[in-house]
């Protein structure tokens, strides 16, 4: 029996930082399959790999609470 893997969490408090992330990740080759995201900054997106293994993308709780007090000023 071999680890799995299930869950990876990345934290990003800057938008330029977290649009390179995406940058980076669709250059290495992954693909947007489905996304899930709402307005409201819930949801998620599915992405997969050049292998076609799919892994999910969606932002934290503080990043959620952060994102909708900015939006309100």
């Amino acid at each position: 029996m071999y680890p799995r893997i299930r869950n990876i969490s990345f934290d990003c408090h800057d938008t330029y930082a977290l649009a390179g992330f995406w940058s980076a990740v669709l250059g290495l080759g992954a693909s947007l399959v489905a996304d899930r995201r709402n307005a409201d900054g819930t949801g998620w997106a599915v992405l997969a790999d050049p292998q076609g293994n799919e892994f999910c993308v969606l932002r934290s709780a503080g990043e959620r609470v952060t994102t909708t007090v900015e939006d309100q000023a």
